[in-house]
C-alpha cells in the first residue's frame, strides 16, 4: 500500500514539474496575429522541452467573388444602327400633284330689274296730260270700256272697269257704280257712289248717278238734293243736270200715278 501511495506521488510531482512554466505564465500563451512573423527561437538545450511550434497558417485563398456581386462586366457597345433612310437622308416627298383649277363659274343669269332701283320715268311735260304716253294708254282703255257700257255690255265692261281700277280715279269708281245699278246690284252700286263722292265731293258724273239710284230708290228729295249741287257748280245746261232733272219728273210722275 505504501508503495502504491508513493509511485502515485511520484507521477504527481513529475507531472506538476512539467507543467510549472504555462502555470507560472498564468494563462496560455496567445498565437502571434501576424501569419508572417518567424517563430520565436527556442533556447533550451534539451529541445524536448520546447513548445512546439506553431504551423503557420496558409495564406489566405483570395476570396471567392460573388457573382452578385461582382462589378458588373462592361456590356459590348451596341452594333451602331444603320441610320434609318428616313432621317439620315430624307427622301425628297414626291411633288403634291397641281390641283385642278377650278371650273369657272358660270356668269349669274342677269337678274331682273328691281323697279325700286328704276329710274323714274320722265316727267310728261305736255300742256294737256291727256296726250302723255302713260296717260293716252289709260284714256284707250277707258274709253273701250265706257263703249262698252253704251252697247250694254256690262259683264264686259264691268272686267274692263275693274281692271282700270287703282284707287285713284273718281270717273272708274263712279262708272263701276252705274254698271252695277244697270245689273241690279243696287247696294253694290250705292258703295260705289259713295267712294266716288269721297274721292271727289262734287264729281258731276257721281252727283248724277246717285241722284238716279235715289229715284230708283223712290227718294225723290235726295236725288233733288243733288240736281240743286249739280245747278249751283256746274250750271242748269250740263247734261248730267239735265239727265237728273228728267229722271226726277218720271219718278215723281210714277209716284201720282
Amino acid at each position: 500500500m505504501t508503495k502504491l501511495w508513493t509511485s502515485t506521488a511520484v507521477c504527481l510531482a513529475f507531472a506538476l514539474s512539467f507543467s510549472a512554466p504555462a502555470r507560472a505564465a498564468g494563462t496560455e500563451p496567445e498565437v502571434p496575429a501576424a501569419t508572417d512573423a518567424k517563430p520565436t527561437e527556442c533556447k533550451e538545450a534539451d529541445k524536448t522541452k520546447c513548445p512546439p511550434a506553431v504551423a503557420a497558417k496558409p495564406a489566405d485563398a483570395p476570396a471567392t467573388v460573388d457573382p452578385a456581386k461582382a462589378p458588373d462586366t462592361p456590356k459590348p457597345a451596341d452594333p451602331a444602327k444603320p441610320a434609318d433612310a428616313a432621317k439620315s437622308a430624307d427622301a425628297p416627298k414626291p411633288a403634291d400633284a397641281p390641283k385642278p383649277a377650278d371650273a369657272p363659274k358660270p356668269a349669274d343669269a342677269a337678274k331682273p330689274a328691281d323697279p325700286a332701283a328704276a329710274p323714274p320715268a320722265a316727267e310728261c311735260k305736255e300742256a294737256d296730260k291727256s296726250k302723255c304716253p302713260k296717260i293716252q294708254g289709260f284714256l284707250e282703255k277707258y274709253h273701250a270700256a265706257v263703249a262698252l257700257i253704251d252697247a250694254g255690255k256690262y259683264d264686259d265692261a264691268l272686267v274692263a272697269m275693274k281692271a282700270l281700277d287703282d284707287g285713284t280715279s273718281a270717273d272708274v269708281v263712279n262708272y263701276i257704280g252705274y254698271i252695277n245699278r244697270k245689273m241690279g246690284k243696287m247696294a253694290q252700286a250705292q258703295m260705289y257712289y259713295e267712294a266716288a263722292l269721297h274721292m271727289r265731293p262734287n264729281h258731276r258724273g257721281a252727283l248724277e248717278y246717285y241722284g238716279e239710284w235715289y229715284c230708283m230708290m223712290g227718294n225723290v228729295d235726295k236725288a233733288r238734293a243733288n240736281l240743286a249741287t249739280i245747278k249751283t257748280i256746274y250750271g242748269a245746261d250740263t247734261k248730267e243736270y239735265v239727265a237728273l232733272a228728267r229722271m226726277i219728273d218720271e219718278t215723281q210722275a210714277k209716284q201720282k200715278s
